[in-house]
């Protein structure tokens, strides 16, 4: 009897803390992810300067 009231107490506090180790930003992101497939938010569009000045760098750095 003694034995089936502590693994009921040991099954409740670790559900307890199962539930509780989950961090409230992870609970609505995915959980299945499309291989090859960007599925983010859609980043900035670069400036025409910042266009350029990637460009002037990748310019510099070949041999």
């Amino acid at each position: 009897m003694m034995r089936r009231s502590l693994a009921a107490a040991l099954a409740v506090a670790l559900a307890a803390t199962a539930l509780a180790a989950c961090r409230e930003e992870e609970q609505g992101r995915p959980l299945s992810f499309h291989k090859g497939t960007y599925e983010g938010a859609t980043p900035p569009t670069l400036t025409a300067d910042a266009v350029k000045a990637a460009g002037d760098r990748v310019k510099r750095q070949q041999f």
